[in-house]
């Protein structure tokens, strides 16, 4: 590798570091050195420009903060694995962040509103938990108002153990962590792991409310380019090589918005990159119960064998949203931090609804309600897919998912998304824009329609009213 030793101007104006990183930068802008190439070590480097180590190490820092190189720890420096103008920069924490909240009920009603991802009050299992609630007060009396153990009430911990482990992830009851819904877990996460500073990566589109999580933090993030089966995995192992993040948050399956569903060899890869990147995985579960293909998903904590994911799962979509209940499976690097930080941010999730859902799992009302829903759900999916199918032909684009809440439409139609959101909202007929799914705030020629509080009628009858909207844009 003599070769790459050239002269150095050791009386110009220009600081060696600078010298040497300019010839290491046109070779590998050349091709010279290949993408993911081995670059000489710091005491190669100086040995062969006969320089100081102060001075090659510098270069290098200088090659790493233009995108030209990274480090693997203990290894050394590696060419770029895609050109730096390939890989856009993480958005800032002051980037304008902001995020779109479902509308209360009275706002709605009248509505068809395709836009509020939460089941209609009507399907919520409320004789079931009145019989659950009034069990757990005969049975405990005062106790199950009392303060609950931070980590959460150890039966309900060892019911949901169990409950996961049908989907491959085994767990005991001490790997758990009880927290007040989905969005409670991603919070105290972003808490134990991220610092001012730090970055963190999030699927294009993706939840917003876990990306507002991460800059609250102060991290920055950066939007993984989704394809049909998962992320673009050359970006994805690019962008891990220049950023260091130290959280990735996935939906691997019924992804929201899009729908798509993780291949199995693209989990694999993820699982495999992070580890050898050092980043935590947050795998938020939030559709997993309704799948309309064949069988049941495998849970990327499932295949977890250097115990870096952390599964998140709220129950809120299944059952009801105001019994703020959820739990993680966590890493044994992360149980005690991530317990002090709870019982630092409310103590305890509320013991009454614990021990109530705890009771709700035993007596077998918890599966009852999984194939119910499926039931319902899989006539709305059907419903709106068809519907789509009828009165969308030609005005926008669409894969029908193999399960969840949620059809992601892209308007092909020469529309303004957000005069389209008005002019519906005008036909009473709501919709979530694109925009509300991608951290960059831009917006994309996408609407998301969610069929939880909407019933086949209505299904069919707003994406007529879509259709017609369309139709009259174009």
């Amino acid at each position: 590798m003599g070769e790459i030793y050239g002269k150095l101007d050791r009386r110009g104006k220009t600081p060696l570091y600078v010298q040497i990183g300019d010839i290491l930068s046109s070779f590998i802008y050349s091709g010279r050195f290949k993408p993911g190439e081995r670059l000489p070590s710091v005491r190669e480097l100086a040995s062969g420009f006969g320089v100081n180590a102060v001075t090659a190490v510098n270069a290098y820092r200088a090659l790493e903060g233009m995108k030209l190189i990274y480090k693997k720890a203990g290894s050394g420096a590696y060419a770029a694995l895609l050109p730096p103008e390939e890989l856009p920069e993480p958005l800032a924490p002051d980037a304008g962040f902001n995020f779109y909240g479902q509308s209360s009920l009275n706002e709605t009603d009248g509505y068809i509103d395709f836009a509020n991802g939460n089941m209609s009050p009507d399907l919520f299992p409320v004789d079931d938990f009145r019989d659950c609630f009034n069990e757990v007060m005969s049975r405990d009396g005062g106790r199950a108002f009392s303060y609950q153990d931070s980590q959460g009430y150890r039966p309900l911990r060892e019911s949901l153990a169990e409950y996961i482990s049908q989907y491959g992830v085994r767990a005991g009851a001490d790997g758990i962590q009880v927290v007040s819904g989905a969005q409670q877990g991603i919070d105290l996460i972003s808490k134990v792991v991220l610092k001012h500073g730090d970055c963190a990566f999030a699927e294009r589109p993706t939840y917003r409310g876990a990306v507002n999580a991460f800059v609250s933090r102060g991290a920055s993030v950066y939007e993984m380019p989704l394809t049909n089966d998962g992320p673009d995995m050359e970006r994805l192992e690019a962008a891990l090589a220049a950023y260091k993040p130290k959280l990735i948050y996935v939906m691997p399956y019924f992804q929201t918005p899009s729908g798509i569903n993780y291949s199995a060899e693209k989990k694999r890869a993820l699982l495999k990159l992070a580890s050898e990147h050092n980043a935590y995985v947050i795998e938020e579960d939030t559709h997993g119960e309704f799948y309309y293909g064949s069988g049941r998903v495998t849970p990327l904590k499932a295949l977890d064998y250097k115990n870096s994911v952390i599964y998140v799962k709220g129950f809120s979509k299944i059952l009801m949203p105001g019994l703020r209940l959820g739990f993680m499976v966590l890493p044994k690097s992360l149980l005690k931090l991530t317990l002090d930080t709870k019982y630092m941010t409310d103590i305890s999730t509320s013991g009454f609804f614990q021990r109530a859902f705890d009771l709700y799992l035993k007596n077998g009302k918890w599966d009852e309600r999984k194939v119910f829903l499926r039931g319902i759900f899989y006539k709305r999916y059907t419903a709106m897919t068809e519907a789509a199918g009828k009165y969308l032909r030609g005005l926008a684009e669409y894969e029908k998912p193999d399960g969840g809440l949620n059809l992601w439409l892209k308007i092909i139609a020469n529309a303004d998304i957000s005069k389209l959101c008005e002019r519906l909202r005008g036909r009473k007929v709501l919709v979530t824009p694109g925009r509300a799914f991608f951290a960059s705030g831009e917006e994309p020629p996408y609407i998301r329609l969610s069929f939880a509080s909407a019933d086949c009628g209505e299904i069919e009858e707003g994406i007529k009213i879509i259709g017609e909207v369309l139709g009259e844009t174009k």
